[in-house]
């Protein structure tokens, strides 16, 4: 960690003041050619130096429109390529990051955007109108930007706010980071009281540099099936920008059969959930593994067995201990 902290002194200046803004946005610089994301329903990859243009405009974007480290952003939408540029941007500027469950309807946006009350939101285009309801019964002030299609969507902000003059010579935000939070995550609302969690942008940044140098092999491909609200989804999304690894996602639906023929050809690593089996298995117990995995995600209760695995979840490794898999 030493070594990291140096290197972005050197580059940024920040002395103790330093965050992950300036390590990804170097990061990013330096392996530009590298290919950071790729989207197995269409095959679309992007290099990091696409990631890295797309989230300076943005970020520029957002400085121009007034907002300031602290200020929350609310982040929402399938796992798209598009859904980590508002992630980077939040980072260079020092805005909380909010994850907000894609499937979540009008009342559930209601209750989160009560106790988050972001200054900007990125939706998909279905959920626009439910986010404007939220924050207007609400009476939040909320720029609300979607993805791809709508009255405002990510590339019209950019091209109203930015120019590729932004793209020179542009830093990170300088900001005490022990003063800012970087993650506000939820929690599961098992007390009845919807809340967050919230982790200051120097707790990410010590957990980042520690962690990515475990989870993080060069030029390993990482499965991404985990929601933007979920913990999972900003340790691979960063850990990928830090390190010369590929984040594989899809924009498809999570079919069994999708996901199994995206591990298959990809030979990828699903690292939020670290399935270990003691053997390769056929076809058919692949099949029967993802429907346990997209089951945990899901929340739906499964009794089974065949083989024998462990469950790792999280940036941590949690053993679930020993589940047997198949049908009954």
């Amino acid at each position: 960690m030493e070594q990291e902290f140096k290197k972005a002194l050197s580059n940024h200046n920040f002395g103790s003041r330093c965050h992950l803004g300036p390590i990804v946005l170097q990061s990013l610089a330096e392996h530009a050619d590298f290919t950071i994301q790729i989207d197995a329903a269409t095959g679309e990859r992007q290099t990091k130096g696409d990631v890295l243009r797309k989230s300076v405009l943005l970020a520029s974007a957002m400085r121009a429109c007034g907002l300031r480290p602290g200020d929350v952003l609310a982040l929402s939408g399938p796992n798209h390529l598009d859904l980590c540029i508002p992630y980077y941007a939040a980072l260079y500027n020092g805005l909380p990051i909010f994850g907000v469950d894609p499937l979540f309807k009008y009342e559930e946006i209601l209750s989160v955007l009560s106790y988050a009350k972001p200054k900007i939101a990125f939706c998909s285009p279905d959920k626009e109108k439910d986010f404007e309801a939220a924050a207007e019964s609400l009476h939040l002030d909320i720029k609300i930007i979607t993805f791809h299609r709508g009255e405002r969507t990510m590339e019209g902000f950019i091209k109203e706010h930015s120019s590729e003059d932004d793209l020179i010579n542009f830093k990170a935000a300088d900001f005490e980071p022990s003063q800012i939070y970087a993650w506000l995550l939820s929690t599961s609302g098992s007390m009845g009281t919807p809340k967050a969690v919230a982790f200051t942008a120097q707790v990410v940044y010590e957990a980042m540099i520690f962690y990515k140098t475990f989870y993080f092999k060069e030029n390993s491909v990482h499965l991404l099936m985990s929601p933007v609200q979920w913990l999972s989804y900003s340790v691979i999304t960063i850990g990928a920008a830090l390190t010369k690894a590929t984040i594989l996602t899809s924009s498809a639906s999570r079919t069994i059969d999708h996901v199994v023929d995206v591990i298959n050809k990809y030979k990828a690593e699903p690292e939020a959930y670290s399935l270990r089996t003691r053997h390769l298995p056929e076809r058919a117990e692949q099949r029967l593994l993802v429907q346990l995995v997209l089951d945990i995600i899901q929340g739906v209760a499964r009794t089974c067995h065949l083989f024998e695995i462990q469950i790792f979840i999280g940036i941590r490794s949690v053993n679930f201990g020993t589940i047997r898999v198949g049908s009954r």
